[in-house]
């Protein structure tokens, strides 16, 4: 394989130059993980990939909860399948929860303050309700919580890594949250070995051709983990080493023709598949969007 091949190969593991998806929870699942920190770029993301995608059919998969925004992996706001978040969670995000002392500690939190917190949520969302982010930070102002400066968003970010509460549908452009176990009705239950290796797979097939330390960056988990997912699915992927660098991929990752320009948003999930070789080509969703 010519090392020139490699951003093409990757633009067509993430169908980003094929359009096999009808429905948008159906490109999330196959992803893994979409990085949505951006909204409206996070929904171009997905487009691109769904073949006749608008924007409403891709926000009526997320008002229909088959597809969670929440924070899975390295603090980072993601799309992901509802029935997957749950390992995720447990399997990335678990180590920012045990790092996060000395944040809450800058931020004047503790784990009382956070145990509160969740008791408060669990009781103010509790029978499918939900709250504006708004409402959020007020549940917490009149238990005494203050949400000053960073404090309000850490604590709803712990709170969704510890598996709590997600990200629900946008309602009058506000972002709203409800309790994840009304999200994740039917979750798939594997081991961190089960999970690492999934999400490994996932990553390669979706992502490749990658190297451990992109699925390392990716996940926000060791090299050393990284190995040990590759070791367990690597009956499903074929390597190349190039410039003293091994790359897996999908058994049936195919060649495909070079593209002179792809729009694509900017969203780190599209720009890491194109950054060797290629000049990744963006547009802002808010002058252009999916078409609606």
């Amino acid at each position: 394989m010519a090392d020139l091949n490699i951003p093409h190969l990757r633009l067509s593991s993430q169908h980003i130059t094929q359009h096999d998806f009808t429905q948008p929870a159906d490109v999330v699942r196959w992803m893994g993980a979409m990085q949505a920190q951006d909204y409206l770029q996070a929904l171009w993301a997905v487009g691109v990939r769904t073949e006749a995608a608008t924007v409403t059919s891709i926000e009526q998969a997320i008002a229909e909860l088959k597809i969670i925004r929440t924070w899975p992996m390295r603090g980072t706001i993601h799309f992901v399948p509802p029935d997957d978040v749950g390992w995720m969670l447990r399997l990335c995000a678990a180590r920012l929860i045990a790092k996060d002392t000395r944040r809450q500690a800058q931020l004047e939190l503790d784990g009382a303050i956070m145990a509160r917190s969740e008791k408060l949520f669990s009781e103010a969302l509790s029978g499918g309700k939900r709250l504006s982010r708004a409402g959020m930070m007020q549940v917490l102002e009149d238990a005494g919580i203050s949400t000053k400066g960073q404090r309000g968003y850490h604590i709803l970010a712990y709170l969704a890594q510890l598996g709590l509460i997600c990200i629900g549908p946008t309602e009058d452009k506000e972002q709203t949250f409800l309790l994840l176990d009304d999200c994740a009705v039917n979750p798939t239950k594997l081991s961190n070995e089960e999970a690492l290796i999934e999400l490994a797979r996932r990553y390669f097939i979706s992502h490749g051709p990658a190297t451990v330390h992109d699925f390392a960056r990716w996940s926000g988990l060791t090299i050393t983990e990284g190995k040990a997912g590759i070791e367990g699915t690597k009956a499903e992927l074929i390597s190349e080493k190039i410039d003293g660098k091994v790359y897996w991929m999908s058994k049936d990752a195919a060649a495909v023709s070079p593209s002179e320009m792809i729009l694509l948003p900017a969203s780190m999930n599209i720009c890491w598949a194109t950054r060797i070789g290629m000049q990744c080509w963006t547009h802002s969703t808010r002058k252009r969007s999916v078409p609606a």
